[in-house]
């Protein structure tokens, strides 16, 4: 009885193949989105607020533990870490990023009436490291770090207020999600007192 079972077993699946193989099917790659590269930061909004000093990240930001924002004392500097990713199906090929400090985008978004008109601009001359000109996602990588570098003693001087300034990327290498490749960092100064 049992052999008889596994003859049976044995003819279905000859039978289902020979029945599969016998009609015209057709395998088709899925259309998959081409790279869309994009500031992670712009997804939601285009305005990313630096307004909590006690959200615990662990002790030392390390790489998977994000951070809003790094104080170095000695130094003096107040450091918004930012990044550019790519989406799609796959990370082929290295990605030249074009990145600036856009204060127009600050000054429309205060005109429009997206930002109050008590937010201060952070202009070039308060960074203390130049927004760099050029970022590179490498091949094989889905994001590439940057970091804005503000001098912490001149946001320290102006309490309770809203500073904030713009960054902007384009590229030639790959398709650029527009809604998502313009950002304003609003920082609350307030968040010092916290400190």
């Amino acid at each position: 009885m049992k052999s008889l079972k596994n003859i049976a077993f044995v003819c279905a699946g000859i039978y289902a193949v020979l029945a599969v193989s016998s009609c015209d099917v057709k395998i088709v790659d899925a259309g998959y989105p081409s790279q869309k590269i994009y500031l992670p930061a712009a997804v939601e909004s285009n305005i990313y607020t630096v307004d909590q000093a006690n959200i615990s990240t662990g002790s030392t930001p390390t790489t998977g533990n994000p951070y809003q924002f790094l104080i170095d004392y000695d130094e003096g500097t107040f450091t918004i870490p930012l990044s550019i990713y790519r989406s799609g199906i796959n990370n082929d090929g290295a990605v030249n990023v074009d990145v600036w400090l856009d204060e127009e985008l600050v000054y429309d978004t205060i005109l429009d009436g997206g930002l109050s008109d008590d937010v201060e601009v952070i202009t070039g001359d308060i960074l203390l490291e130049d927004v760099p000109s050029k970022v590179v996602i490498p091949d094989g990588q889905s994001s590439a770090l940057f970091n804005v570098v503000l001098d912490y003693y001149y946001l320290l001087d102006r309490p309770d207020r809203q500073m904030a300034f713009g960054i902007s990327i384009d590229t030639d290498d790959r398709e650029l999600n527009e809604e998502a490749s313009r950002l304003i960092v609003v920082i609350d100064t307030s968040i010092f007192d916290e400190l």
